[in-house]
């Protein structure tokens, strides 16, 4: 199994900034130890065609339709409009989400989708020290009308840019990419633009930047924390003498290392589910033993279950807290009898497996969960141990439910 990068090519015009977010996705692969024979690069033309070995596609696009040899990885994704019943599904099938702007974090949460805020994929690039004796005025694809507004003594020796740009050849659209943002890099004092990732370049390299759109969109949600975005109904108040934004030296790594982790989760995922299809194929080993306690079992503990749910009106959330078949029982019992119950998360101390869809989380971040969520652990010969974690972790008793499973055997 092998990791990929999604990336939009037209076939005749390179965006430069599409060729910015492909270079962030090839960091996160060098900052996880890949060589470039783990890591394939799939344009929008080739994620339904796809044949080879299974991906994990590190995407910022919601993807419907692809290879079944693909397996998203949702990481800075961004949408434009409200989130329709297909996408909804595709999404809670492969969250957690890393949204690129507050919008679409907010389509995720209000569709029960496990989202947070990633921000723009281009944040992971490392910070370079820059020579400050520069002096160069660029102004990049600005909206019609909007140089009237800058004054002259920036107009009168400004370099002209356009981030879209003919190309013949891959090489060709990666040269002038590279020759676009060293230019940036070297020689500019001062940036206006309309363009997002042009002007997150310019942020996260100290460049005072400035941008000018013809309307505020919703994909600008988050790069509005570190500038001003003005519209034409403000370009009259533009500070055209803005101060160099400083990024603290960790915001890169805490980015790469987020996103290196999501990507390693849905390989590992994706993992057991191809052991999960190869021991399918095993034969199956026959007995006649049968457990006379479970139906039993089952029932007491339903009883306890069914307190924890009572109003079938009510949306709960619930975790669960050991990778155990029992606790698997458990799980059926609520999803079979109370279909108001989602689980949300899962916890286990010794393991990272996947469970029911999840993939198991470290105990300790139980001190982290939401008080509304409803926490469900079994043991057996164990309990003592569990309840001695719980106590160390210093867990609230409210919302935490520790079962006693010596009797089902």
């Amino acid at each position: 199994m092998k990791f990929a990068s999604y990336y939009t090519l037209n076939k005749t015009f390179l965006n430069i900034g599409d060729m910015f977010i492909l270079e962030s996705k090839r960091h996160i692969y060098r900052s996880m130890g890949l060589k470039e024979n783990d890591v394939v690069e799939l344009s929008n033309y080739e994620v339904e065609s796809y044949q080879g070995e299974p991906l994990i596609l590190n995407t910022h696009h919601i993807i419907l339709s692809h290879s079944e040899q693909i397996i998203p990885c949702y990481i800075g994704l961004f949408v434009y409009q409200k989130l329709n019943a297909a996408q909804i599904e595709h999404l809670k099938r492969h969250e957690p989400i890393g949204c690129r702007d507050y919008y679409t974090l907010n389509q995720c949460l209000d569709n029960g989708i496990d989202a947070f805020l990633f921000g723009c994929t281009t944040t992971v690039l490392p910070k370079r020290k820059r020579n400050q004796k520069v002096n160069q005025v660029f102004l990049i694809d600005l909206p019609e009308g909007a140089e009237e507004y800058i004054p002259d003594s920036l107009r009168k020796d400004a370099r002209y840019l356009t981030q879209i740009a003919e190309y013949k050849s891959e090489e060709d659209f990666e040269r002038i990419a590279d020759e676009y943002y060293d230019t940036l890099f070297h020689e500019a004092r001062l940036v206006i633009t309309s363009r997002l990732h042009c002007a997150f370049f310019c942020i996260l390299h100290g460049i005072p930047v400035v941008m000018m759109r013809e309307h505020y969109v919703t994909r600008l949600s988050a790069i509005d924390e570190f500038i001003p975005v003005y519209d034409r109904k403000k370009w009259k108040e533009v500070d055209f003498d803005p101060p160099e934004i400083t990024i603290p030296d960790d915001f890169n790594e805490d980015k790469i290392n987020c996103a290196a982790n999501m990507l390693r989760a849905a390989y590992h995922q994706a993992q057991v589910l191809h052991d999960r299809e190869k021991l399918k194929s095993l034969p199956e080993v026959k007995h006649e033993y049968k457990n006379e306690d479970y139906s039993s079992f089952i029932q007491n503990i339903g009883g306890e279950i069914d307190r924890l749910f009572p109003d079938k009106a009510s949306k709960y959330k619930f975790s669960i807290w050991g990778v155990s078949p029992t606790n698997m029982d458990i799980y059926e019992y609520i999803s079979t009898n109370h279909q108001n119950a989602t689980l949300v998360n899962v916890y286990d101390a010794y393991r990272e497996v996947e469970f029911a869809g999840h993939i198991s989380k470290p105990v300790a971040m139980l001190k982290t969960k939401p008080a509304e969520e409803i926490c469900i652990t079994a043991a057996g010969c164990a309990i003592n141990e569990r309840i001695q974690m719980a106590n160390d972790l210093r867990l609230p008793r409210e919302n935490l439910f520790i079962i006693n499973t010596n009797e089902k055997h």
